[in-house]
């Protein structure tokens, strides 16, 4: 940590409660944390979020995932897919 941020630490833990909250809110604002409002349902939710960063750009491309579940186009059941997955990954782990 930079003595420069030590020092705005410093400066925090001296502020009350409600300077606190309401520095909290700032940099909420500043790093555009989006707050989703109460009683949502998770449809509404991921709405939101998609809403949210529909512009920004994705750490990965979508040919990065490129053969990751060969089988599901061949028609296997994609739950059997899941649970084979889990099984070999639990095998890995016991091992």
């Amino acid at each position: 940590m930079t003595s420069h941020l030590n020092y705005i630490i410093n400066q925090i833990d001296t502020l009350n409660q409600n300077e606190k909250l309401e520095l909290f809110q700032y940099l909420a604002q500043q790093l555009q944390v989006p707050s989703a409002p109460p009683n949502l349902s998770d449809d509404e939710r991921l709405f939101q979020y998609i809403q949210n960063y529909a512009d920004q750009e994705s750490e990965r491309s979508l040919k990065d995932f490129k053969g990751i579940a060969p089988n599901l186009i061949d028609g296997q059941d994609a739950q059997y897919w899941v649970n084979q997955q889990r099984n070999e990954w639990t095998d890995r782990q016991v091992s």
